[in-house]
């Protein structure tokens, strides 16, 4: 498929532009395989791509900027979100459009619970001062065959 016959997605960033924010590079790769990625700077450049995005991929945190291109791409048939967090989003204006929205809402949510409930025991039994302990044990070389000296 040449990139005029592939669908255009919208992505905020490209890793190469802002690490923290942009698409990893794994996930471009492999969306730049179906689809032609159109980032913040290339609509700039070419405001008539706007016209053709026909997918938006979600990278928080939205801003207005984002907005106001989901509102300008009059192709616009999906929206994704990557992760679970979908405050993002604008979910008014997509239903109104007609726009799909996908998003994972369960993906880490046994995760969550399990690192929750680690945290409350490890709070609960005092872990943390333990773990003090001994790191300032193993810094000032206090340890001898796994006992404490003082």
């Amino acid at each position: 498929m040449t990139p005029e016959e592939k669908p255009k997605v919208f992505v905020r960033f490209f890793a190469s532009e802002k690490p923290e924010l942009g698409l990893d590079p794994l996930a471009q790769n492999i969306l730049s395989d179906e689809f032609e990625l159109v980032n913040g700077a290339m609509l700039n450049e070419n405001p008539e791509l706007l016209d053709q995005i026909e997918g938006a991929v979600s990278i928080r945190p939205w801003e207005p900027r984002q907005t106001q291109i989901l509102k300008g791409a009059r192709n616009l048939k999906i929206v994704c979100a990557l992760g679970a967090r979908v405050d993002q989003i604008d979910f008014k204006f997509c239903k109104s459009r007609g726009i799909k929205v996908g998003y994972t809402p369960d993906a880490v949510s046994k995760a969550m619970a399990d690192m929750a409930f680690g945290l409350l025991l490890a709070t609960v039994r005092g872990f943390g001062k333990g773990m003090s302990v001994w790191f300032k044990a193993l810094k000032t070389n206090s340890i001898y065959n796994g006992y404490f000296y003082q």
